[in-house]
C-alpha cells in the first residue's frame, strides 16, 4: 500500500512492537550466552535456579521497553508525502503516511547510534566475549583429556558445542 490505513495508534505500536522484539530476542541470546560460559566454565560454582530466569528475562523486557520508547514518540501520521506529488488526485488528497519525524536530525543521530551500539555492537561483543571463553576453556578440557586418553565422544561433544557457539555468532552478527 502506498499509504497508513491503521491510525495514529498502530503507527506508533508498529515501530515500537518491532524494537521490542528485536531487542527482547537479541537480549535473550545474550543471557542464553552467559547461561551457557557459567555452565561449561563454572558448573561448580554457578548453580541456575528459576529465579535467576525469571530475573534475567524480566529484566530483558524492561531494558527493552524502555529502549524502545523513542520510536513510539517519534512515529506520527502525516500528509506530507502526498503534497508534493505532481499529480495530485482527489485519490491521495485525504491520505497520511506513518513517517518517523525526529525534533532535529542531530537527535535522530544520536538515538540511531545508540541503538546501534545497544542492539548489535554491545551484545555482539559481549557475546562473542562469552562463546570466545567457553571455546578456550573447552580446548583445554580437550588437552586434558588427550592426555589421559579417554573417551572420543567427550572429544567430538566439544567439538560438536564450538562449533554450534561459533556458528551462533557468526549468525548473530551476519543478521
Amino acid at each position: 500500500m502506498d499509504h497508513w490505513i491503521f491510525g495514529d495508534i498502530m503507527c506508533k505500536r508498529t515501530s515500537y512492537v518491532h524494537s521490542v522484539s528485536t531487542s527482547v530476542s537479541i537480549y535473550s541470546l545474550v543471557l542464553t550466552a552467559v547461561e551457557r560460559y557459567q555452565l561449561i566454565v563454572n558448573p561448580r560454582g554457578w548453580k541456575r535456579s528459576v529465579a535467576h530466569a525469571y530475573w534475567g528475562i524480566t529484566l530483558i523486557w524492561l531494558f527493552s521497553l524502555l529502549l524502545s520508547i523513542p520510536f513510539f514518540l517519534s512515529y506520527h501520521l502525516t500528509h506530507e508525502p502526498f503534497q508534493n506529488l505532481s499529480l495530485l488526485t482527489d485519490l491521495y488528497t485525504q491520505q497520511v503516511a506513518c513517517v518517523e519525524n525526529w525534533p532535529s536530525k542531530m537527535n535522530w543521530l544520536l538515538f540511531t547510534t545508540s541503538l546501534f551500539m545497544l542492539q548489535y555492537c554491545l551484545p555482539l561483543s559481549f557475546t562473542l566475549i562469552c562463546y570466545l571463553k567457553t571455546v578456550i576453556c573447552l580446548r583445554r578440557r580437550n588437552g586434558k583429556v588427550d592426555k589421559r586418553r579417554e573417551s572420543e565422544s567427550w572429544v567430538r561433544e566439544n567439538k560438536r558445542i564450538n562449533t554450534m557457539l561459533i556458528s551462533t555468532v557468526v549468525t548473530f552478527g551476519v543478521c
